[in-house]
């Protein structure tokens, strides 16, 4: 998982923690590895990986991958239960925000939660292949198998990105003042 890390992804991520000090952070993750494993554990409170969920929660794959519902209710109910004392996630979901580099995985997915949303278009993204975005999130409908970002099967040539994106980065290093011009709580 290391060595998929974004460029100054510790840097960023220790600024985040001290600009907001009450907020909960958490990970969902497709992929295989975690904030842990990558040496980032200390600046989250929760991690949320679809391949936990699939062996130790027996979640079906693909309820246990984002864009499905599960992850996301998920990761809702750990920020509630697990955040920073007093200062839990209050269940409004316009004060989150959720960071990702997935249109339909992340943003779409996020957007159907009313979370705030950054896409994070870096060049070094390598887009996750397997199964990606599940049989109902295809352009052509159920049944067909899932694609990748960019796949022209995949539905998200068909969102509005200007209704799932609000706001765009391409680097980590200007996550925080991205975020402060959100209004971050």
């Amino acid at each position: 998982a290391k060595r998929h890390l974004f460029a100054g992804v510790v840097e960023s991520l220790r600024r985040l923690r001290a600009q907001y000090p009450r907020a909960t952070f958490g990970t969902i993750t497709n992929g295989l590895g975690s904030a842990a494993g990558a040496g980032l554990g200390e600046f989250f409170d929760f991690e949320i990986s679809a391949d936990a969920l699939m062996d130790e929660m027996r979640i079906h794959g693909d309820d246990a991958r984002k864009p499905a519902a599960f992850p996301f209710e998920l990761a809702m109910r750990y920020a509630r239960a697990e955040g920073r004392g007093e200062h839990a996630w209050s269940g409004d979901p316009h004060t989150w925000v959720h960071v990702g580099d997935d249109l339909l995985n992340d943003c779409h997915a996020a957007k159907l939660h009313a979370f705030r949303t950054i896409h994070i278009e870096h060049p070094s993204v390598v887009p996750y292949q397997p199964g990606a975005g599940g049989p109902g999130y295809l352009a052509g409908g159920p049944g067909l198998p899932g694609g990748y970002p960019g796949d022209p099967r995949r539905a998200e040539l068909l969102l509005d990105l200007a209704a799932i994106v609000d706001a765009k980065v391409t680097s980590m290093e200007h996550l925080t003042e991205v975020l402060a011009g959100m209004g971050g709580h």
